[in-house]
């Protein structure tokens, strides 16, 4: 019992400290859409009854640094500015999938063909979704005010969706997801959907989890569930809906979502699929599930602190995040109020050039760092996945797999190129021992860019890969 509590513990504060930058980023937007901007001027520019409408949202959701969480106040404000049920949905899906956070990184890990196949086939589900559930939400059309985002409500949803999360880790043993994809039947393509649904996925992490779809799963349509269902919407997501909406019309957002999601990735499936076989055992999907037990010399306390130590879970962007939502829980606690023009005065509100030009500059830059903080992410993460690649590189020497061995020799050469920036950005500058490191993992790296099946000293070269690893991450002992 003690184990499960501390897995569904675990579940929750990752996905607290994973949707924390997006949270305090949707809270602002939801700000600057009721103060700045004005709800009346924000719903003339994505909702004027035009064919533009969609479009225009279309270019406004993608520039959103937001997840499924993170969307949330920002379709409060949203529903109070009275934009057409289309417009609303768009955004609550395009800007919990495609991104600044996931475009670049999943740019790099599936190549642009790949990438852009998923763009077009995400596109066309959400764009039906929108189209098709404005049209049923008006058939059955009840009146709900709003009043805009409230700490009470963005609390309950998140309440919500953590508890959708800890449903998951309840009923999903560790290890299971991934010997369920292992082999190729429908009952292991909807249950993924089953699990995706009330799962929470960050933006990074869900293009981690397709590159891991596309290469390690008999089932290559489930990179559409994944992208859509587990990135796109939570029961966070639907909490949300249901006070905007009404009980019938959220329950017809996301019955509608999954069921076009799902058709779409079936179809994907059957079109891209070319035999695909996994290894022998993945643990690509665990993160849906429970994780191994956390306790560490038998404190719950000090394994959740050393899984997310070890996982990077606390990064710049997490700690960022954690700080803002704590500075405006502490303000409201406080009853300080910011000096912001109110909402009567807000569409009448013209901003200076210089302003304007200076928020801009200045934003672009945060979004470049922030960008670049997601690509060249955690070095935690980056080792573990050179671990994973490396394992899979032994498994294909072993078995005499040269197209398997090529394949995941070029996966390691991916994510230590990233590595040397990686450690850059985090620390201000690479150490001599690191670099040194880093030099002597590329030097191996290319020694054995093409080996032979039978070559007899890749046992060494794997155990030397280990130990250099293991130097940069500090751990002696690999």
């Amino acid at each position: 019992m003690t184990e499960l509590f501390s897995s569904v513990v675990l579940r929750c504060i990752q996905a607290l400290l994973d949707s924390s930058p997006t949270l305090l980023a949707g809270i602002l937007i939801a700000l600057s859409i009721k103060h700045v901007f004005g709800r009346e001027r924000v719903a003339g520019w994505i909702s004027s009854g035009r064919w533009t409408d969609l479009p225009k949202s279309w270019l406004f959701a993608s520039v959103l640094p937001l997840c499924s969480i993170g969307v949330l106040p920002v379709l409060y404000e949203l529903h109070a500015a009275k934009v057409r049920p289309a417009v609303l949905a768009l955004v609550a899906l395009r800007g919990a999938i495609w991104n600044p956070f996931s475009f670049a990184y999943g740019l790099d890990r599936l190549g642009p063909s790949m990438f852009f196949t998923l763009v077009a086939v995400a596109s066309i589900v959400v764009i039906s979704l929108a189209l098709l559930w404005e049209i049923l939400h008006h058939r059955h059309s009840k009146i709900f005010g709003s009043q805009g985002f409230t700490i009470r409500s963005i609390s309950t949803d998140l309440a919500v969706a953590l508890l959708g999360i800890a449903v998951v880790v309840t009923f999903v043993p560790h290890g299971h997801v991934g010997e369920m994809l292992l082999e190729r039947s429908t009952i292991s393509f909807l249950s993924m959907i089953a699990i995706a649904t009330p799962a929470y996925v960050p933006p990074a992490m869900t293009m981690m989890q397709i590159d891991q779809v596309l290469h390690q799963s008999t089932i290559p349509g489930l990179m559409i569930v994944i992208l859509l269902i587990g990135g796109g919407i939570t029961l966070g997501t639907w909490s949300c809906l249901w006070r905007m909406y009404g009980l019938r019309a959220a329950t017809s957002f996301v019955m509608l979502f999954v069921v076009i999601s799902g058709l779409a990735g079936a179809g994907l499936d059957r079109f891209i699929y070319r035999g695909f076989v996994p290894r022998e055992d993945t643990h690509a999907f665990d993160s849906f599930g429970q994780p191994f037990h956390p306790t560490k010399d038998g404190s719950v306390l000090k394994g959740l602190a050393s899984r997310l130590n070890k996982e990077g879970s606390i990064g710049a962007a997490q700690m960022v995040g954690i700080s803002g939502l704590m500075l405006l829980a502490l303000l409201r606690v406080a009853g300080v109020r910011m000096p912001l023009p109110s909402a009567k005065t807000a569409t009448q509100l013209k901003l200076p050039r210089w302003v304007a030009i200076s928020c801009l500059s200045v934003g672009t830059l945060i979004a470049a760092y922030v960008l670049a903080l997601n690509y060249f992410t955690h070095p935690s993460h980056l080792l573990a996945e050179f671990k994973v690649a490396q394992t899979e590189w032994m498994l294909a020497r072993q078995s005499g797999d040269a197209e398997m061995a090529t394949i995941t020799h070029a996966n390691m050469e991916r994510v230590i190129s990233r590595l040397p920036m990686s450690l850059r950005l985090r620390q201000g500058t690479l150490r001599t021992t690191q670099r040194d490191a880093v030099d002597k993992l590329r030097q191996l790296l290319d020694d054995q860019s093409s080996p032979a099946p039978g070559q007899s000293d890749w046992i060494s070269y794997n155990g030397s890969l280990r130990r250099i690893a293991g130097s940069l991450s500090g751990d002696d002992s690999r």
